[in-house]
């Protein structure tokens, strides 16, 4: 479960750079000299891409829901049984 979760955030977060470089790239905003404002934009145009990917994941391989932990399942009925339980009058 934690592979396949490693492997979808390592996939969108490296479509999103890539794909953010490539439409950077092709339209021409590197042929001038660097300053901190490419990066800025570099950034915004990371996140737009972040999130156009995050969603195109989500419609290929939706993240699992989460599985029961027995553990937590067993606190919960010990306490509802204490809880149910008649009590003593004196």
């Amino acid at each position: 479960m934690k592979f396949k979760t490693l492997v979808r955030e390592v996939g969108i977060y490296g479509l999103s750079g890539f794909f953010s470089a490539f439409l950077l790239g092709t339209t021409g905003f590197y042929q001038a000299s660097l300053n901190w404002t490419y990066f800025l934009v570099f950034f915004f145009v990371l996140l737009g891409m972040l999130k156009f990917v995050t969603k195109i994941f989500d419609i290929i391989l939706p993240v699992q829901a989460k599985q029961i932990d027995l553990r937590d399942l067993k606190n919960k009925a010990i306490v509802a049984e204490a809880f149910n339980q008649p009590k003593n009058q004196h």
